[in-house]
């Protein structure tokens, strides 16, 4: 079998996914997070790249997935830095305190040491805002974007049993990385 020869089935199989998430939306419409949308993205973007020909739809259809990536980030960053209560500290001692998002002993010592509350927090808040900068070094932004980014998210699976964060997440970085070698060529 070519490679060639995969492209329409790969391609059918993520349309497929696409509009078994979409049909799970109308269903179920509450408690998405940031994976959810994700999924759609990556999923269209990478049928985009494999259905239509040529190098500069393909292009633009992976840039799609990168540019939403930091759009993300960026998005999350901004709200996230505009709220008191994760400037302060209390959002992650909050959210590790609960059952269903949390480990709460681990809330209960982020409230005992607010101070490495304050600390997660704003290194959440300065990864997400650092991201749409970061990325304008090219390569070595994307760099720390992504391991930056797997921390993240390895750590949301972890602590806040998220676990398609880091799959899905970790799904957009090789489209982040081409974005960068673009830049790295208009730097040159």
């Amino acid at each position: 079998i070519r490679s060639s020869q995969l492209i329409v089935p790969a391609a059918l199989a993520l349309l497929v996914i696409l509009g078994a998430r979409m049909l799970l939306y109308l269903r179920n419409q509450f408690g998405m997070d940031g994976s959810d949308q994700m999924v759609l993205v990556v999923c269209s973007g990478l049928a985009v790249a494999l259905l239509i020909p040529g190098r500069v739809a393909q292009t633009i259809a992976i840039d799609y997935i990168a540019a939403q990536l930091l759009l993300s980030y960026a998005v999350a960053g901004a709200a996230k830095s505009v709220s008191p209560v994760w400037r302060s500290g209390r959002a992650i001692t909050g959210i590790m305190s609960t059952i269903d998002f949390g480990v709460p002993r681990f809330g209960r010592f982020l409230g005992e040491n607010p101070q490495l509350a304050r600390a997660l927090c704003w290194s959440v808040i300065a990864f997400e805002c650092g991201a749409v900068v970061a990325i304008v070094a090219g390569t070595p932004g994307a760099i720390v974007i992504i391991a930056g980014g797997l921390l993240f998210h390895i750590s949301a699976a972890l602590f806040m049993r998220l676990n398609i964060f880091p799959w899905i997440f970790g799904a957009t970085y090789p489209a982040l990385l081409l974005l960068a070698h673009s830049i790295d060529t208009l730097w040159r």
